[in-house]
């Protein structure tokens, strides 16, 4: 075989072992049935109940007419449930963005505070297609502590 020849047959085997180990490196990352795991879910089933990182909270998260579209403005229903016995009024954030994209979102949402742990959050928007996530933070006396709700948005 010539100096070409041998170049060409290298690039394809460089190719393919490229290739069968970026599979190898996705297929390690999904369980073997291909479906995410609960807790890392991308469309939730509304509403979304998850606990918060120190374990100190529940939370509820329920987008108001029970769906997100892309580019409309929408609200949540928030509820928060403490496991805990928590001192203080709760502080509780609501912010979205789009970690592969590396911004979030156009406006800035307001959470107001209803009765018995209820919030409602307005000021929502997706601005495009894409996997979005929703991250709400409650605390008190400055500890905060965070959930996360994956979305993706068609």
């Amino acid at each position: 075989m010539g100096t070409t020849e041998n170049f060409n047959t290298t690039m394809r085997h460089f190719a393919i072992i490229t290739i069968c180990t970026l599979c190898i490196a996705c297929d390690t990352e999904k369980p073997a049935n291909g479906n995410l795991p609960p807790e890392n879910k991308l469309v939730p089933t509304w509403p979304d109940t998850r606990k918060t990182t120190g374990g100190s909270f529940s939370i509820t998260l329920n987008p108001t007419g029970g769906e997100i579209v892309e580019n409309k403005h929408f609200s949540l229903d928030l509820h928060v449930k403490s496991t805990v016995t928590t001192a203080g009024v709760l502080e509780v954030k609501v912010d979205a963005d789009m970690p592969a994209h590396g911004h979030g979102m156009n406006t800035q949402p307001e959470v107001v505070a209803g009765k018995e742990g209820a919030y409602r959050v307005d000021g929502m928007l997706f601005h495009m297609a894409g996997e979005w996530v929703i991250t709400v933070e409650v605390g008190s006396q400055g500890k905060m502590e965070r959930a996360s709700f994956p979305v993706q948005i068609e």
